[in-house]
C-alpha cells in the first residue's frame, strides 16, 4: 500500500520491469527504485530519463567480478584490488582498482556504466519479486553518474530476454491490430528488423497476418511487437464494426453507466494489485484517447473510483450530429475499455485479465447492448 503520494510499491511479473521503467520515465521524477527477489536486491537511482546509479548484492554483479569475466583484469589483479578494498572499505572497489593500476579513472567510469547496464538488463529475466519506488533527490555520492537512457535500457532488455515465449502472453491474440504512431517516441534506436516490422503495421493487418508474412518466428515477431508497443511506436487499433455488430438504441445515460461499472472494476482491481501507479497508467490511456478521439474525451478525468463524469461526456457529444452521437460514444468507450484491459494485462499478466473478465461477465457488466433488430 502507498506510504505517501510519492511512494508506490507492487509485485513484479514477467516483463513488468519494462512497464515500470517506461512509466517512471514518463513520471519524470528523481527517485530510487528498489527491487527484491528471494535474496537478490537491486537499487536503481533515477533522474529524469536516466539511470544514474545501479547497485546489486549479487556477487556476480560486483565491479571486479564483471571485469574479470570480461577479461579486463586478471585473477591476480582482482585479488590485489580486494586486498586494498579490505584495508580501506570506505574507498570501495573502484579506488582499489585504480590504486593497483588495473584501471584508469576513465576506465572506471566506463566500467561503472557496463556494470549498471548489466544489472538493469538482468531484471528483465525476473518473473516475480517486489518493487518499491520512492521519490527523492538523487544522492550525489562519490561515483560519477552513469546516465544510461531508460528507453535504451528497456529496448535492450526486451531484445535480450531468453524466453521468447513470454511475448505470446503479453500479445496473445493473432486478431489484434496495431498501427504506427506518427509522432511516436524516437528516443530509442530501432534495429533493422524492428524498423521493417514497424513499416508493416498499417492499422489493417492483424498480428496473425504480420506473422504469416514475416521471416521471423511467431515468438520473435511478438517480441518485436511488444518492444514497439512498450516504446510507444505503435498503438492498438479497434476493429471496424460490421453491420451485424451495430449497437442497439439504448439510452446514452444507460450506456455510460454500464461502461462506468466496468471501468470501476478494472480500476479497483489494479489499485489493489499495483497501488497508486494504477491511476497514472489508466489516465495515460485516457489522455491518449483525448488526442485520437476528439471531441468525446475532451476534459474528461478519472474520478476517484475510476469512472467518467456523465455530464462531461454529454456536453462533449453535443458537438456531434445527433445521428453520430451514439455510435461515437459506444466506439470511444469500447476503445477505452480495450486499452484499460491491455494496460492491466501488461502490468499484471493474462491470468489477472481473465479474472477481471470473469468477474465482469459474472456480474452481468460485460453484456454490451444487443445489435439493432436482434431477437
Amino acid at each position: 500500500m502507498p506510504t505517501s503520494d510519492s511512494t508506490f510499491r507492487g509485485r513484479l511479473k514477467a516483463l513488468s520491469i519494462a512497464d515500470i521503467l517506461v512509466f517512471l520515465k514518463g513520471l519524470n521524477r528523481p527517485g530510487r527504485l528498489e527491487l527484491h527477489r528471494d535474496d537478490a536486491e537491486v537499487v536503481l537511482d533515477l533522474r529524469g530519463e536516466f539511470v544514474v546509479r545501479a547497485a546489486s548484492n549479487r556477487p556476480a554483479d560486483r565491479l571486479d567480478a564483471i571485469l574479470l569475466a570480461a577479461g579486463r583484469i586478471s585473477p591476480s589483479q582482482q585479488e590485489e584490488a580486494r586486498r586494498i578494498e579490505a584495508a580501506d572499505p570506505e574507498a570501495g572497489i573502484g579506488r582499489a582498482l585504480i590504486s593497483c593500476g588495473s584501471l584508469s579513472p576513465r576506465d572506471l567510469v566506463e566500467a561503472r556504466k557496463e556494470q549498471a547496464r548489466r544489472i538493469v538488463l538482468a531484471l528483465f529475466e525476473w518473473s516475480d519479486g517486489e518493487y518499491l519506488f520512492e521519490e527523492r533527490r538523487s544522492p550525489s555520492g562519490w561515483s560519477t553518474p552513469v546516465d544510461l537512457p531508460l528507453l535504451e535500457l528497456v529496448a535492450d532488455g526486451i531484445r535480450g530476454v531468453r524466453d521468447a515465449r513470454l511475448f505470446r502472453a503479453r500479445i496473445p491474440s493473432p486478431d489484434w491490430v496495431f498501427e504506427a504512431v506518427p509522432d511516436g517516441n524516437g528516443a530509442a534506436r530501432l534495429e533493422p528488423q524492428e524498423k521493417h516490422l514497424l513499416g508493416l503495421l498499417d492499422g489493417g493487418r492483424t498480428v496473425g497476418e504480420v506473422e504469416s508474412g514475416a521471416e521471423y518466428t511467431e515468438a520473435e515477431t511478438r517480441r518485436i511487437l511488444f518492444l514497439l508497443l512498450t516504446l510507444g511506436r505503435i498503438r492498438p487499433r479497434p476493429r471496424a464494426t460490421t453491420p451485424d455488430e451495430e449497437p442497439d438504441p439504448a439510452p446514452i445515460e444507460e450506456i455510460v453507466r454500464q461502461f462506468n461499472g466496468m471501468y470501476g472494476r478494472v480500476y479497483q482491481y489494479m489499485t489493489l494489485e499495483l497501488g497508486p501507479i494504477s491511476e497514472d497508467l489508466l489516465t495515460a490511456s485516457l489522455r491518449d484517447l483525448e488526442r485520437t478521439c476528439p471531441p468525446l474525451f475532451h476534459r474528461t478525468r478519472l474520478a476517484g473510483d475510476g469512472t467518467l463524469d456523465e455530464g462531461v461526456l454529454g456536453d462533449n457529444m453535443r458537438s456531434l450530429s445527433r445521428g453520430r452521437r451514439r455510435d461515437a460514444l459506444v466506439q470511444g468507450l469500447s476503445e477505452l475499455l480495450y486499452r484499460e484491459l491491455l494496460v492491466l494485462r501488461q502490468a499484471l499478466g493474462p491470468e489477472h485479465e481473465r479474472r477481471v473478465l470473469h468477474a465482469l461477465r459474472r456480474d452481468g457488466l460485460l453484456s454490451l447492448p444487443k445489435p439493432e433488430g436482434a431477437r
